[in-house]
């Protein structure tokens, strides 16, 4: 899906500027004070960053976009001398401490009784903080050898208690080998400090002021540092925005997620009890259950919805549906039933699972509509379970094809289901929503599918990256 225009984010948040009217062209040429001998970026002091307007296309233009494009050293030195933006118009958050330093990156905890956390690039640190920044490499030196002897102990008792399946142990083996390599380096005092951002962590008796973005403008900042625009902590997101634009990149719905560029942390119990589920949900026979409220049964690996099943009891609904709506009950919505996992939870015990996929259809039979939920349950070190991950996609039916009805209408068990709904009283307009309903099921389960599978997947290459949250229950 295409995501929001980047310039219109960015004009929401500033103000229109006076439009560029000198030709690019007429610039003049020579050695710049970049060090280039090309008209580019770095020698056009009047022209803002990420603003080339170009009256016409001639040989002169193309010198310039392939200048501007090739030469990132040009870009640079034209970042670093433009003037910071004032605070209101960047993207980045800050904290001004007592003692008159100020650090700018992302806010990840503000919370007045807590300390203030914030993410902070390590390049901006090292320039602009070099004090902090020593005293934060040693304290991440001492911190590394603890992180890495706590992982390898858990590994080790993962290992024995999983010491009977075999493609776990595979990928358990490879990661304490890992772990144990890193871990004799960080003893030899040979840690490397390689992540791109760092967290600092600020005693709150020590702020004395905090400017947290809006939303909109601190996802153009994020979405900068991922593609390591230079000098995003100083530059605007007005010419963030048409850097962005200018490598085609649209800014997603949701704000970007640093967390895989920070340094890896140690899980707390929670966290961990989490991560193995994941895995395990993977590297062991998985356990899944599909239904609509709490009528679930097991999917058996499958990430299809069981749409004979899922038919039936629209059909039954709907039914219902009509009933109720005769007696003036409930206006024809289906009742909402309070979601119960015990049934899910239960199958995931019996099996010895740590985790369990449960996946609920709701019928919206007054709108039309069809909203798929999947939930991600793990247990935790108190035996309770707890969701560690949730998504929902919400469809109309509208938009289905009637050659997604034939389809289905073709499907043996769906026929069976078919037949059986009439001898009970289903007419043929009624079979024909049921199957819309139906398609339109499986383009939304098709949807929870993916987004499921690029959640799990990110936790499969290692166990200390990306970060693990799970909040208290």
């Amino acid at each position: 899906m295409q995501g929001p225009n980047l310039s219109k984010l960015a004009k929401s948040e500033d103000s229109r500027i006076d439009q560029m009217t000198q030709r690019v062209n007429t610039a003049g040429a020579g050695k710049n004070t970049c060090g280039c001998n090309r008209r580019c970026l770095g020698g056009m002091s009047r022209v803002p960053a990420g603003l080339l307007r170009v009256r016409r296309f001639d040989s002169s233009a193309l010198r310039i976009a392939a200048c501007g494009l090739l030469a990132g050293n040009c870009a640079v030195a034209f970042a670093a001398k433009s003037r910071p933006a004032p605070l209101n118009k960047r993207g980045v958050d800050l904290i001004r401490l007592r003692d008159g330093s100020v650090l700018l990156g992302s806010l990840v905890q503000q919370n007045r009784r807590l300390p203030a956390v914030i993410a902070v690039r390590r390049g901006w640190l090292e320039t602009a903080q070099p004090e902090l920044w020593k005293r934060e490499a040693d304290r991440l030196q001492q911190r590394e050898r603890t992180r890495l002897t706590l992982l390898g102990n858990r590994v080790r008792l993962w290992r024995d208690e999983r010491a009977d399946d075999a493609s776990l142990l595979v990928f358990l083996d490879r990661e304490l080998e890992r772990v144990e390599a890193a871990a004799a380096r960080a003893e030899a005092g040979a840690v490397e400090l390689t992540s791109e951002f760092l967290l600092i962590t600020i005693p709150r008796e020590k702020v004395r002021r905090i400017y947290a973005q809006p939303h909109r403008r601190k996802q153009i900042a994020l979405l900068a540092w991922r593609e390591h625009l230079p000098a995003v902590e100083v530059t605007s997101i007005r010419d963030l925005s048409r850097q962005l634009e200018l490598r085609e990149i649209a800014a997603p719905d949701h704000l970007t997620d640093p967390s895989d560029r920070l340094p890896p942390e140690s899980d707390t119990e929670r966290e961990w009890a989490a991560r193995v589920a994941i895995c395990e949900f993977v590297y062991r026979r998985p356990v899944e259950l599909q239904g609509t409220g709490n009528t679930l049964f097991r999917s058996d690996g499958s990430e299809t919805v069981n749409a004979a099943e899922l038919l039936k009891g629209l059909l039954t609904t709907q039914l219902d549906s009509a009933l109720a709506k005769l007696a003036g009950m409930n206006g024809g919505r289906e009742r909402r039933q309070q979601p119960d996992d015990r049934v899910a939870i239960a199958a995931a015990s019996r099996e010895g699972a740590r985790g369990v996929r449960v996946t609920r259809v709701d019928y919206d039979l007054t709108d039309y509509r069809v909203s798929v939920h999947t939930n991600f349950l793990a247990r935790m070190p108190d035996n309770r379970w707890q969701s560690v991950w949730h998504t929902k996609e919400s469809l109309s039916t509208a938009k289905v094809p009637n050659t997604s009805l034939d389809r289905l209408r073709r499907d043996s068990r769906i026929a069976t289901v078919i037949t059986s709904a009439k001898e009970i009283g289903a007419d043929e307009t009624a079979v024909r929503t049921a199957l819309r309903f139906e398609a339109t099921t499986m383009n939304a389960q098709h949807a929870v599918d993916l987004r499921f599978i690029a959640f799990r997947d990110r936790f499969l290459d290692r166990l200390d990256m990306p970060r693990m949250t799970v909040g208290s229950q």
